[in-house]
């Protein structure tokens, strides 16, 4: 993970180079790394940095990026005391 984050912010001279790089590294950590989740996250709030850094309009795309919170209900069993 920190292989990718330096190679893109090394990059980051030439946004679209390192916009490309950023690209591989998400696509490996979600395809490669099912226990990657971590790593593509940090990946990912680099790359968010990088652009907003730049001050581009791509933030939108990067933030869509981003793996979605789910919220896990369990069902409650009442027992009645009878």
């Amino acid at each position: 993970m920190k292989v990718w984050i330096s190679y893109a912010r090394s990059e980051s001279t030439d946004i679209t180079l390192a916009r490309s790089v950023f690209e591989r590294g998400n696509t490996f950590f979600r395809e490669n790394q099912a226990e990657g989740k971590e790593e593509r996250l940090m990946l990912l709030e680099n790359w968010l940095d990088v652009e907003e850094a730049a001050e581009s309009d791509f933030v939108d795309q990067v933030r869509k990026k981003f793996p979605k919170r789910v919220k896990k209900r369990r069902k409650v069993k009442i027992v009645s005391a009878e």
